[in-house]
């Protein structure tokens, strides 16, 4: 959301500073064959795509270097896993239901120390893994938590990292007919400054049918 806002405004501020630039220091004042009329209109749009291009560069320059991203997608086996989409998953006979997560972390390893990712207890099926990971766990409460910092191993300088399992769930007997939808929260525990840290994911939904 903040993106679109700023994505909104970003031609509003550019332009105003592009005139204030322009009022206090035109270089075509410099260049005689240029028509007096036409100094302004010639040198606006120069300056302001001369700012356009330098707020890229400072901008893509801070994202590579002081900002990481993670990236969760919950998907169904042998599908096109997207941000866009809620994927629904039902209980079969067995009263099992199963989803995919794929997280991809890209930064250093420094800017995860302490972070994690919770998949919370639905209530009406109990959460495990389909096979042992030791990057994830179901803690006592039966919440998912996924350990960031161990996503990337030893690797201490700046990469992409990603893992990938697959979510059982195990159907509790309930009565009622139950559905919800569930995405995985970023934990951070720093109490002393705010890490530079993107979070995008989808969510996926988990029906419940009445027997």
């Amino acid at each position: 959301m903040l993106q679109k806002i700023g994505a909104f405004f970003r031609p509003f501020i550019l332009t105003l500073i592009g005139i204030i630039a322009v009022n206090y220091i035109n270089i075509f004042n410099y260049i005689s064959f240029i028509p007096r009329d036409r100094v302004f209109i010639i040198c606006l749009p120069l300056y302001v795509g001369a700012l356009d291009f330098l707020l890229r560069e400072i901008v893509g320059f801070a994202r590579k270097n002081f900002v990481s991203e993670i990236n969760v997608l919950f998907s169904i086996k042998d599908t096109i896993a997207s941000k866009e989409t809620t994927p629904v998953i039902k209980f079969n006979m067995e009263d099992l239901a199963e989803i995919r997560v794929v997280i991809q972390v890209s930064g250093k390893k420094a800017h995860f120390i302490g972070t994690k990712l919770v998949i919370p207890n639905i209530g009406f099926a109990t959460m495990q893994l389909s096979k042992k990971d030791d990057i994830a766990s179901v803690d006592i409460d039966g919440n998912l938590i996924i350990k960031l910092e161990d996503v990337f191993g030893s690797v201490e300088e700046r990469t992409i990292a990603s893992t990938k399992f697959d979510i059982l769930f195990i159907r509790e007997p309930v009565e009622s007919e139950r559905k919800i939808d569930v995405g995985a929260k970023f934990i951070d525990n720093c109490r002393f400054y705010k890490r530079r840290i993107i979070y995008r994911g989808n969510k996926f939904r988990i029906m419940g049918d009445e027997k």
